[in-house]
């Protein structure tokens, strides 16, 4: 739940919340016509937002990071997994959160030393993490997903971000024109994966289904390349492989009968011989000398 949404400046209206249905409007002045349009008002800002303070990304054209609203820092108060806490987050600093609250992120403690953060909500000493780590939190504390394992992780898997834009739509992203989307640029994957997982149904079988669709999408570029000749010029077309088999296979074959044709030359056999009997040689002579030495 949002309970409250403010700024570090006067001119911004606080909004505060209740609990059950909120609903905001735009209102208009006495005397307007029917063709007066609300527009303008800021539903849609508010929009945006709750998603920046929610871990969107701002990029340096966000209206965030803006000349007008850069050094303008925003909070919001609210329930994660049923803790109360607030979050703030400024234009200057996009990639940092600061929250204040005893949440954490869902992992074992011996992990992550939970709970993740210990102060009030409405203390002025609130933590500084990075916003990826905020969208972990809000990720296992909202939607119940489970920790990013690394290499180990599936690689189609619902995000926070993914699942979140189904709850708070954008109208200009086309999020009221289709019920299982968020976005019309929203990728088929992604929504399978993420409604399947906010109904309750085994999202990895649609991570899979991906999975075989980009293993087919691979295998047919492949097969593409390799009719246009595209591959021989770093392997070589098929007459020129055949051509290089075949003088290898030669080379192979001359190479084996060299060596099952191998002889050593009789010189070489009478300088073994030679050192042979020098060798023995000396060895008699050690022989003696210790002898010798003995009597």
């Amino acid at each position: 739940m949002i309970r409250e949404v403010s700024s570090d400046r006067e001119s911004f209206k606080t909004l505060t919340f209740g609990p059950g249905l909120n609903v905001i409007l735009a209102d208009k002045s006495r005397g307007a016509s029917d063709r007066q349009s609300r527009n303008g008002a800021g539903k849609s800002s508010f929009v945006e937002l709750i998603h920046f303070l929610c871990g969107a990304d701002a990029r340096p054209d966000s209206i965030f990071r803006s000349d007008a609203l850069g050094d303008w820092t925003f909070r919001a108060a609210l329930d994660v997994g049923g803790t109360p806490c607030s979050v703030s987050r400024s234009g200057r600093a996009p990639g940092r959160v600061h929250v204040a609250g005893a949440i954490d992120d869902g992992a074992p403690a011996s992990d992550h030393g939970s709970p993740l953060l210990q102060e009030e909500p409405d203390t002025a000493a609130a933590s500084a993490f990075p916003n990826e780590r905020w969208k972990r939190i809000l990720g296992a504390r909202w939607f119940g997903l489970p920790p990013d394992d690394g290499e180990d992780a599936e690689r189609f898997r619902p995000t926070f971000r993914s699942l979140f834009s189904f709850v708070a739509r954008r109208q200009e992203s086309g999020g009221f024109q289709n019920p299982v989307q968020h976005s019309t640029m929203q990728p088929l994957w992604d929504r399978q994966v993420a409604v399947c997982c906010l109904v309750g149904l085994d999202w990895t079988i649609s991570g899979r289904f991906q999975e075989l669709r980009e293993k087919e999408k691979a295998s047919k570029e492949l097969r593409k390349v390799a009719r246009s000749g595209e591959l021989g010029r770093y392997f070589g077309n098929a007459a020129e492989l055949r051509t290089r088999l075949t003088v290898a296979e030669d080379r192979a074959a001359r190479l084996r009968a060299r060596l099952d044709a191998f002889r050593v030359v009789p010189e070489y056999r009478d300088l073994e011989r030679e050192a042979s009997d020098v060798t023995g040689r000396i060895d008699e002579l050690n022989v003696e000398n210790v002898v010798d030495h003995d009597l």
